[in-house]
């Protein structure tokens, strides 16, 4: 039988494409995260093969969370500007560095959900820092204009 993902990642019937969208994310952003753990050597991730992994991820993921996707790979395949046959491959090789463990707990789940949203927090006390700083230059430049006019 096929494992069953956590139920934090079950889909009830007026789930929304967005809900689904974003479990799909976090889910690989797990399978991510397992293939640094278990392959810390192999696992380089340059310019050139970010939108691969990405996409191979979230594939996965989605393959993994909705049966009802009709022909994804050819869908998948055409939004990540490769060949079907090459995200075939590129999801064989994906499974095979994570063992084909698609399984994720509640505590997992929810233990990168806190983790996300504790880099979002931060991204945005840093963006909030910078507009701040920038504000404050600005209207230094505009007192010392004011001062010398």
């Amino acid at each position: 039988p096929r494992p069953s993902p956590p139920e934090s990642l079950e889909q009830s019937e007026d789930d929304s494409a967005m809900g689904r969208g974003l479990r799909c994310l976090l889910l690989a952003l797990v399978y991510i995260d397992r293939i640094g753990v278990k392959h810390p050597e192999r696992f380089l991730v340059t310019s050139k093969s970010i939108h691969k992994l990405l996409l191979t991820a979230i594939y996965v993921a989605a393959k993994f969370t909705d049966d009802s996707l009709p022909h994804p790979h050819r869908f998948f395949a055409k939004i990540g500007g490769v060949t079907h046959r090459k995200l075939k491959a590129l999801e064989n090789a994906f499974c095979k560095l994570i063992d084909f463990d698609f399984h994720v707990t509640d505590v997992e789940f929810q233990a990168l959900c806190m983790e996300q949203l504790r880099w979002a927090v931060r991204g945005a006390r840093t963006r909030n820092s910078i507009r701040k700083a920038n504000k404050s230059a600005r209207l230094r430049n505009l007192a010392l204009k004011k001062n010398t006019s």
